[in-house]
């Protein structure tokens, strides 16, 4: 909670005696706005001691005294005497448009000095007036006035990123600890008591507001933690009839709308969060429509507006732009549709804070890297109903895991990009005429926080169908599983394993490692020095730019390293037969750049132990293990080895366009 600002004493000898209606101005006091303090009435020396200067409607002591403030203010204090009558003197504190606050009268008949002192909490106070109400022969001035003001929020300026300024209405809390309370029975405090301790923008709340129910409290609970989750906000519960009750106040109310809130500002109101009392009172679950209204509720009160409202920051989407997709403040539930109604199906509404929710709170208070900064599984079930929801994840390895899924899935781990699990799971959004419409993907990803690599999600792990697995700039691991997957990098030094199936695999930028699995694959390396392991099937390895390691493993494979000193690599001599149909091709073979390994094979299945391969260029085999040649066609080259002394090739390797190898182009 801020605590009350206070404002130096006015002492009243800031000017001279005589003068009428003093102006007392504070300089950019109040978030680079002045404030001041107009009093009416004259200088004069004080009646209980004249050479102490005070404030009194004139010499005879007689009249009003006036105070106003120019914004409202949380406390007033001072000192007035002399009074003669106990009871003359009356003390009334006016709210907005007038609406009275309190009264008092003096309470001595002495020809002393009585102090007044008022406190509320919050900024209620609008003016001041002292009079007489009775006999008061002594007369009254008023000394030495305080006046103390509870600096909540502060104005803020837009970022420059569209998608957050049309979230932003331009006022936030001014400090990251933010107070709430829940409004009590009978509450006293102004805003919600009985007349007169209450103030006119909350007349109408005092005669209907009533305490939220058990299930409402829970509910609030489970959608500030949401908030907290993201933003680096404490949410300090208060006691509502405390000396200040919370900076947000929760209340059921008479209201015509589901449910209402009001922007971070100066007055008492601002922050405040009503249901309407029509509302069931249970908790309302995340995917509701009553918890959907009650996180949008609170947005507000924590400085967020409509996305196609141009109030406040000025800025606003358009409409193809503004779905619940996107944000749980928008009125649409699909990219395009009118702001009559939203339309969302049975829990198909957001369960959490979506993606330009997250980025602009956390542009207004910070962004909150402790939550889930360990390595966290997100595991996804196909019994699931409906998942419409956005991650923000503070730090770790991380992993989404949709292994249980029979049929593709889609997961993309890119900043403010979408998965897809199941089309069942799909949030359905309504009609758009016709046509129904369902949100594009289930598990949204929240955006980075000023460019931190904390928030990304490094893993990801498909299951038995055809899957799309796309990366981001961390160093993922992608998992295809069973199924004929896609698999891409990105950024980073990527591990992407196809697993079973006729898997695509690209690496991307980065220095990337790529393994088929099963089956005929195609592997690219993308940019970089990347490592392309078939693994079994015939496999398509494409090393792309980079000096990058080629193994094509079991399996009639074709590999071309394209630019970069490339170096195909063979582990046994069942990775590449001695058969026209069984043996690897290498595509792009560059001498003096590109090498073939062939030292993990063992010349010499004859003599215990590795023995490396004797190059004997184009001879012919001469029953000795461990000879290597070649020869050369017009279209081609093949490379041979003898293992076991036999004259016969027991593994070969082609070569695309006819090449004078030489030893040096061997790892022998």
């Amino acid at each position: 909670m801020a605590n009350a600002k206070s404002i130096t004493t006015i002492t009243f000898s800031e000017y001279s005696q005589g003068t009428v209606n003093p102006v007392y101005t504070f300089t950019d006091f109040l978030n680079g706005r002045d404030f001041s303090v107009a009093a009416e009435g004259v200088i004069v020396p004080d009646s209980c001691n004249p050479t102490t200067p005070g404030i009194a409607v004139d010499t005879g002591y007689t009249g009003p005294v006036r105070f106003r403030f120019s914004e409202a203010v949380s406390s007033v204090s001072f000192d007035a005497g002399c009074f003669g009558t106990e009871g003359s003197t009356r003390v009334t504190l006016f709210g907005l448009n007038n609406f009275k606050i309190t009264k008092v009268f003096n309470l001595t008949d002495t020809n002393i000095y009585e102090n007044f002192s008022f406190d509320f909490g919050e900024n209620v106070i609008t003016r001041v007036l002292i009079r007489t109400v009775g006999t008061e022969p002594a007369g009254f001035a008023v000394d030495n006035l305080n006046v103390g003001v509870r600096p909540e929020h502060t104005t803020i300026a837009n970022s420059g990123d569209k998608a957050i300024d049309n979230l932003i209405w331009g006022t936030k809390w001014a400090e990251n600890t933010i107070t709430w309370s829940f409004l009590k029975a009978g509450s006293e405090q102004p805003g919600y008591g009985t007349d007169p301790e209450t103030f006119d923008s909350s007349k109408v709340r005092s005669e209907t507001s009533t305490p939220f129910k058990i299930g409402q409290k829970k509910m609030t609970y489970k959608a500030l933690g949401m908030w907290d989750d993201v933003a680096a906000i404490d949410f300090d519960r208060v006691d509502d009839t405390g000396s200040a009750p919370g900076m947000i106040r929760f209340a059921r109310a008479d209201i015509s709308a589901p449910a209402d809130a009001w922007y971070p500002d100066h007055d008492a109101h601002a922050g405040d969060v009503r249901i309407n009392t029509n509302r069931p009172t249970g908790e309302s679950k995340p995917g509701s429509y009553d918890f959907y209204v009650f996180i949008h509720e609170v947005g507000h009160a924590l400085g967020l507006k409509h996305p196609h409202d141009p109030d406040g920051s000025g800025v606003k989407l358009p409409a193809g732009q503004d779905s619940h997709e996107f944000s749980i403040m928008s009125y649409r539930s699909f990219a395009g549709q009118s702001l009559d109604n939203v339309t969302n199906g049975p829990r198909s509404y957001p369960q959490t804070l979506m993606m330009n929710d997250i980025a602009a709170i956390q542009y207004l208070y910070g962004a909150n890297f402790n939550h889930r900064s360990g390595d966290t599984r997100y595991v996804f079930s196909p019994t699931e109903k409906k998942i419409f929801e956005t991650i923000w994840d503070g730090g770790g390895t991380d992993t989404y895991d949709a292994s249980a899924y029979s049929n593709a899935v889609s997961i993309d781990l890119r900043p403010g990009m979408w998965s897809e699990f199941k089309s069942s799971q799909l949030a359905y959004l309504g009609l758009d005429g016709a046509t129904k419409m369902f949100a594009r993907g289930s598990l949204f990803n929240a955006k980075q926080y000023n460019d931190d690599a904390r928030s990304l999600i490094e893993n990801a792990i498909g299951g038995d169908g055809g899957d799309f697995l796309r990366g981001n700039d961390a160093d993922n691991t992608l998992k295809g599983g069973k199924g004929a997957d896609e698999l891409i990098g990105q950024l980073g030094s990527d591990k992407l394993w196809g697993e079973s199936g006729k898997d695509i695999l690209h690496g991307g930028r980065g220095i990337d490692w790529l393994y088929g699995g099963k089956s005929d694959d195609y592997l690219a390396g993308g940019s970089g020095a990347d490592h392309l392991y078939g693994g079994t099937g015939k496999d398509r390895l494409f090393g792309d730019s980079g000096a990058d390691v080629l193994r094509g493993g079991r399996g009639q494979d074709q590999l071309e390293g394209d630019a970069g000193a490339d170096l195909f690599v063979f582990d046994t001599i069942a990775d590449s037969r001695a058969s026209s149909i069984r043996r690897d091709t290498i595509a792009d073979f560059t001498q003096g750049e590109d090498r073939i390994i062939i030292s993990g094979i063992d010349a010499d299945i004859l003599t215990a132990g590795r023995q490396a391969w004797n190059f004997i260029g184009t001879t012919a085999f001469s029953d000795t293990a461990g000879e290597l040649r070649f020869f050369s066609t017009a279209s081609r080259t093949v490379i041979q080895g003898d293992v076991n002394g036999d004259s016969v090739s027991d593994f070969e390797i082609e070569l695309s366009i006819p090449t004078p190898l030489v030893v040096g182009d061997f790892l022998l």
